[in-house]
């Protein structure tokens, strides 16, 4: 699989770990960073009430956000696990502060969150390990494809609108799945891409060249609505925002989520973990997303048909944001965080290259009832 920037955004001292264990009425045993967010510091933490004994000792995640990462945001998030906890969905769950008053502290940061530490193993790690073994990587794959069906398949949309007495937020919003709102505002990653810092790399002219036709896909999507089922996505279903134990899969991470069509969910699933290490597509793996998805929720004919179009938006956007984000918002980030761009470049050369409809069509099999109004459109 392929291997994401690994990078720490917040300086972190030892003494604000202990005052944020403390807003939630917990003394901390022992921590230790966790590297990888790029929305907040997370810190695996070892915990204990105080005067407890050792053998009650509790090991949970310790996520403090990031400047940039706006209290809505994390009000959002707030909102989401605790529905999803109520439904039961296999995630990390929150705890809630000492004086009982929610869920996010002020402390060391504004929007600090103590999360459930699940046991088991990231995707991405699981994934290298049966690197082997398609048939084992395939097995991972429908859980997880399964898994965001579910997800789909919940009343969190329609809850948290009625709960704000407010819409949503949707996949224009700005943050959501790789700042795809970025690319969709007219100007403004024209407006990031003309940074002096990058103006002449090779990289401006590839995305320029494609944001008309990124554009023109969400704008179909949304005059054709009702053909597209939609309401909250994960947003961001790469496989080190999983963690598989023996008995089953716990999606977590649920920075980007957002009200869209989900087949974006299904799009951004395939971009991430549907290649291998060399950026190739693996039609194996798409059938195994496709297959395990369809195994809870079936899919339209306009969905299937929509999967090429999307997954290769959601490619773009992914890209695009690693390379703005790390060459211009973090210049001082890391060679290999401002070459992580490079990946995705290569996965949209390739399936410019690729019929993905036919890809689409094998993996769903080619006796699907389905596929005769699918190419029909």
């Amino acid at each position: 699989m392929e291997q994401k920037a690994s990078i720490d955004l917040i300086p972190l001292a030892e003494e604000e770990v202990h005052t944020a264990m403390t807003e939630f009425g917990l003394e901390v045993i022992s921590f230790s960073r966790i590297r990888g967010g790029f929305s907040s510091c997370n810190v695996r933490v070892v915990a204990r009430r105080p005067g407890g004994l050792e053998t009650e000792d509790i090991t949970l995640m310790l996520k403090i956000a990031n400047e940039e990462h706006s209290v809505e945001d994390i009000t959002l998030q707030v909102d989401i696990l605790t529905r999803l906890k109520e439904m039961e969905f296999p995630t990390n769950y929150l705890h809630p502060l000492a004086s009982g008053g929610g869920f996010m502290a002020d402390k060391p940061h504004m929007g600090t969150v103590l999360l459930d530490f699940v046991d088991g193993l990231p995707g991405d790690k699981l994934v290298d390990a049966h690197s082997g073994s398609e048939a084992d990587i395939s097995t991972i794959l429908r859980s997880l494809g399964s898994t965001l069906a579910l997800l789909h398949q919940s009343d969190l949309a329609a809850h948290l609108q009625e709960k704000t007495g407010a819409p949503m937020r949707n996949v224009r919003a700005g943050f959501p799945v790789s700042n795809t709102g970025d690319l969709l505002l007219e100007k403004k990653a024209e407006s990031q891409l003309a940074s002096p810092l990058i103006k002449d790399h090779p990289m401006v002219p590839f995305v320029l060249e494609r944001l008309p036709r990124v554009r023109s896909i969400y704008k179909k999507a949304e005059m054709e609505g009702q053909q597209l089922s939609a309401g909250l996505i994960h947003g961001d279903s790469f496989l080190d925002n999983t963690i598989y134990d023996p008995d089953k899969l716990e999606l977590v991470a649920l920075v980007d989520a957002c009200c869209a069509p989900f087949v974006l969910d299904i799009a951004a699933c395939i971009a991430g973990n549907c290649f291998n290490e060399r950026n190739e597509l693996n039609e194996g793996r798409v059938k195994a997303v496709l297959t395990g998805y369809m195994m809870r929720r079936a899919l339209s004919a306009a969905e299937l048909s929509a999967i090429p179009d999307f997954t290769w938006a959601a490619v773009l956007a992914c890209g695009t944001w690693r390379f703005v984000n790390f060459n211009v918002d973090k210049p001082e980030s890391p060679q290999t965080a401002k070459d992580s761009y490079s990946g995705m470049q290569r996965r949209i050369e390739v399936l410019e290259a690729t019929d993905m409809a036919r890809v689409v069509k094998a993996a769903c099999g080619d006796s699907s009832s389905i596929w005769s109004c699918c190419t029909a459109r």
